[in-house]
């Protein structure tokens, strides 16, 4: 496992999301717990904000068990902006 897939939502830098102009993502992120459910708190976060949030669905096939799964994600990451 790599590290941008153990962050966890308490982990988050709840004070820079909240004064960022911008927040970008990608669907790496939205692979695996406990960075999903971080992504997702971080998206909220930031859009509360103001930010503008924008996605990179880079879907590598290999990183993912399930492409019907991956389908979902990508979709709520295109959602989320």
């Amino acid at each position: 496992l790599s590290a941008d897939i153990m962050l966890s939502e308490s982990e988050l830098p709840t004070e820079a999301l909240e004064s960022c102009r911008a927040f970008h993502f990608s669907s790496l992120s939205l692979i695996h717990e406990p960075s999903l459910t971080a992504t997702k708190a971080a998206i909220e976060t930031a859009r509360n904000a103001g930010a503008v949030i924008c996605f990179d669905p880079n879907y590598r096939d290999k990183l993912w068990d399930d492409v019907e799964y991956a389908r979902k994600q990508i979709r709520f990451g295109i959602g989320a902006c």
